[in-house]
């Protein structure tokens, strides 16, 4: 029976280092787009499916059997204009507290728009536009803001912590002179009860 099954069927074996478009069986909706990625292939397992690693170095949580990749020719960290090209940002969405994009491919059909992070975009010109265009503030430029104003602020509390350290340290050092004997002694003195006598610490 194994062996009819293998001569009816061809095993289609994608190569680790490929990249690779992900289809959803169970897309629906607009924002939905049929298609996800590209994805780089990480790996197969024993059971004959894959592996994947998004743009952000993320391993995708699930695998996906060799029906539901479509090999793609070029890795989309070295992007071509003529391959692969951003035409339109058609809307965003978050899945799992991560803001996505439903972009359109230039020169693709609408069954090969996909959802891609904000990581993926070459330029955030286009995003910017997205944002403007639907008339909502652009959370990548408040997290921008965000994390600008919090280095300021760690910067100038490193710089007072410096600052008072070294003060600190200046009058805590006792100024040191010698005795009668040449031994060092502290100036520091303390007035004992009785008639104002002077005793050195």
């Amino acid at each position: 029976m194994i062996d009819k099954f293998k001569n009816s069927h061809t095993i289609r074996e994608i190569q680790p280092g490929a990249y690779a478009m992900a289809i959803d069986p169970v897309a629906e909706g607009a924002l939905v787009p049929k298609k996800d990625g590209p994805f780089n292939v990480v790996r197969r397992t024993a059971f004959g499916a894959y592996e994947l690693q998004d743009a952000t170095g993320e391993i995708l949580p699930r695998h996906y059997a060799p029906e539901q990749l479509n090999v793609v020719t070029q890795d989309l960290a070295q992007p071509s204009e003529e391959s692969y090209e951003v035409e339109s940002i058609l809307g965003h969405t978050s899945q799992d507290g991560k803001l996505l994009y439903k972009v359109h491919w230039k020169g693709y059909s609408e069954n090969e728009d996909s959802l891609i992070p904000y990581e993926q975009f070459d330029s955030d010109k286009l995003v910017h536009q997205y944002w403007k265009g639907i008339n909502k503030t652009n959370p990548h430029v408040v997290a921008k803001q965000h994390r600008k104003k919090l280095k300021t602020q760690k910067e100038e509390l490193k710089h007072h912590l410096a600052t008072t350290a070294t003060t600190s340290t200046k009058r805590q050092t006792p100024a040191v002179s010698s005795n009668a004997n040449g031994n060092s002694a502290d100036t520091h003195q303390v007035r004992r009860s009785g008639r104002g006598k002077k005793a050195r610490l």
